[in-house]
């Protein structure tokens, strides 16, 4: 039972349907190379994270990259904050049933395992939802929580050849901030719509084109009853590409986590991207290193004069 996918909303569309554009420009954009902007920038040299891990996939990011990283993770926490999340540290290592049996994140068609798996009954995470959800297993009096945390995301699905797999897109490793809450199922989309909102507000206004997509059925992951995704502009690649998603997961996650409120009803999830600052520094490189003006007071912090 604990292989089977959530059910699927009567919404879910045969393919990705846009259900909003922001920030449209008047004019087309010209898109640069992102590694060769960060390149010249002495923000970002490929070669780095081959000599400390000995394959690609992981990467260095230095000087105004690494700035703009923190400033992002700050500015994304801040903001969540604002909204009410209270902000959690979680471990990167969790408990693999929490993975594999808990939190549905192997997509509905992986046929490869994503995690990466250490000795004992231990994997490293891939996203700090499955720790926040760990946090509540075995509940049986769980109440109403809105959390947001930062963490480390690892993958082995990175690393492969063509664009996808060039410079930033797609990591063995990257940093996250991510919005997960928990609440009485009579909730559940109150809640996964007001998370959206929050999601969306902080994208928007970073500035970047981009649109919102109702996420096809075949694109869901296992636990997902409702997914949207927001995608930017990519310059450079000449494309949309993801750097959220939002999902409602309905009891799925409770029932396998065994998180009840106290009148014993599985309690809904839901989670969201709130920030992957690596995908947002392409989109910056490709504009020609055009910093969000939001950014620039969080930037202010390191700037050693």
């Amino acid at each position: 039972v604990s292989t089977l996918p959530n059910d699927i909303h009567d919404s879910v569309p045969d393919s990705d349907v846009v259900i909003e554009e922001f920030n449209v420009p008047e004019s087309p954009i010209m898109g640069q190379d992102h590694i060769k902007v960060l390149g010249e920038h002495n923000c970002l040299n490929p070669e780095d994270g081959v000599r400390i891990t000995g394959i690609r996939g992981f990467q260095v990011m230095r000087n105004t990259a690494a700035v703009i990283e923190q400033s992002l993770i700050n500015y994304a926490i801040k903001f969540a904050m604002k909204r009410g999340f209270e902000l959690v540290s979680v471990p990167d290592l969790v408990r693999a049933e929490a993975i594999d049996n808990w939190s549905g994140f192997v997509p509905r068609h992986e046929r490869v395992d994503p995690v990466y798996r250490v000795d004992g009954d231990l994997a490293l995470t891939g996203t700090a939802e499955i720790p926040l959800l760990a946090m509540h297993a075995g509940m049986t009096n769980a109440v109403e929580k809105r959390l947001v945390a930062y963490g480390h995301c690892f993958r082995r699905e990175a690393g492969q050849t063509g664009s996808n797999y060039r410079g930033l897109y797609r990591l063995h490793q990257f940093r996250k901030v991510e919005l997960f809450a928990v609440c009485d199922p009579c909730d559940g989309e109150k809640m996964y719509e007001d998370i959206c909102r929050v999601q969306l507000d902080l994208i928007k206004s970073l500035g970047f084109y981009g649109r919102v997509l109702q996420v096809c059925s075949a694109s869901l992951g296992a636990s997902a009853y409702l997914k949207r995704d927001i995608e930017l502009w990519f310059p450079g690649l000449n494309r949309f590409g993801e750097v959220t998603s939002a999902s409602w997961c309905t009891d799925y996650q409770a029932r396998r986590a065994g998180t009840k409120n106290g009148n014993g009803e599985y309690m809904h999830t839901v989670n969201a991207t709130a920030m992957a600052p690596s995908r947002i520094i392409q989109c910056i490189a490709e504009h020609g290193m055009q910093i969000p003006d939001v950014l620039k007071n969080e930037m202010d912090l390191y700037n050693p004069c």
